[in-house]
């Protein structure tokens, strides 16, 4: 994971030291400037720990203090920055109202789409990476050790005490001060798979280790719809849908003084496209190894549908 832009957190690399050189090197070739990596370099992607709630450290929490989380709420907030930038060449509208925004002919809205997208990806992140949902039993004290000769001999990798799960029913009220808030660490590749050596971590496979992705990830449904972890996953699931309606919500109230733009939000994907409302880039080369853009038009239909049930 990355810190910043510039600020390469490797550690724990051993015989595949090679891969974390290369995982570092692969995010840098994507921001040469490459017109069609546009959205993937616009926020790093999977690169930047802020745009998933991740934890950027290695190892247990001895400090008490989850940092990251007012990171990722600081980047969530500059975007949200960006939900008035429509661009398009300016016309005068002798009808429009004193004080509101100037029509755009061509009217582009795609800063807008790749902002409010990148925040509802990560706002779900927050529910399906955090302690928010959790039991109060999960969590606390954890002990990680490995056999270090064929007697049986065994030597402590790591321990620690991370936060206890929070048990929350309702949504994030965006505050970090007051919670003990604790999201899993993923650290390098080597961190990621496993060494195939030691079998030392498995940060997003394995879930012994109560410091790592794996353990607090509800990333995906359980196959077993009676257990515990599949109840956490959709009570994640229906808080993050919760707080994706309230975005949308500050999204309309961010254009109140733009009728265009509630124009627009209100359009289908059919009618942007008859009034010629760029809000989408024609795909992406990588597709769909790193996301795939297909399915944008369902998104902006469902945004528009939500927006003109609620009769604001």
């Amino acid at each position: 994971k990355y810190r910043s832009r510039s600020d390469f957190i490797a550690k724990n690399m051993s015989t595949f030291e090679w891969l974390d050189v290369f995982h570092d090197l692969f995010r840098r070739s994507l921001g040469v400037g490459v017109w069609f990596l546009r959205v993937f370099t616009l926020s790093e992607h999977q690169y930047l720990f802020q745009n998933h709630f991740d934890n950027p450290t290695d190892g247990p929490l001895n400090d008490g203090d989850a940092e990251w989380f007012s990171d990722a709420l600081a980047t969530i907030n500059s975007r949200r920055q960006e939900y008035g930038n429509i661009s398009g060449e300016l016309r005068v509208d002798v009808c429009a109202p004193p004080g509101n925004e100037p029509i755009r002919q061509n009217p582009n809205i795609i800063d807008i789409v790749e902002n409010f997208g990148a925040n509802t990806h990560t706002l779900a992140d927050f529910y399906a990476h955090s302690n928010w949902v959790d039991e109060a039993t999960r969590g606390g004290y954890y002990i990680l050790e490995r056999e270090i000769d064929s007697f049986g001999t065994r030597e402590v990798i790591e321990e620690g005490t991370v936060p206890h799960g929070l048990a929350m029913t309702s949504i994030w009220d965006e505050q970090v001060e007051g919670y003990d808030l604790y999201s899993g660490q993923v650290d390098g590749l080597i961190d990621i798979f496993g060494s195939p050596f030691s079998g030392e971590r498995m940060d997003i496979f394995g879930n012994v280790d109560k410091s790592t992705h794996a353990y607090w990830e509800k990333d995906a449904p359980p196959s077993d719809e009676e257990s515990a972890e599949f109840r956490r996953f959709e009570m994640a699931r229906n808080l993050a849908i919760e707080h994706t309606l309230q975005e949308i919500r500050r999204l309309w109230e961010e254009s109140e003084n733009n009728m265009q733009l509630r124009v627009i939000y209100s359009m289908n994907s059919e009618e942007k496209g008859t009034e010629s409302v760029q809000y989408s880039l024609e795909g992406c080369v990588l597709c769909p190894g790193f996301g795939d853009f297909e399915d944008i038009d369902s998104q902006i239909d469902y945004v528009a549908e939500f927006i003109n049930d609620q009769n604001w």
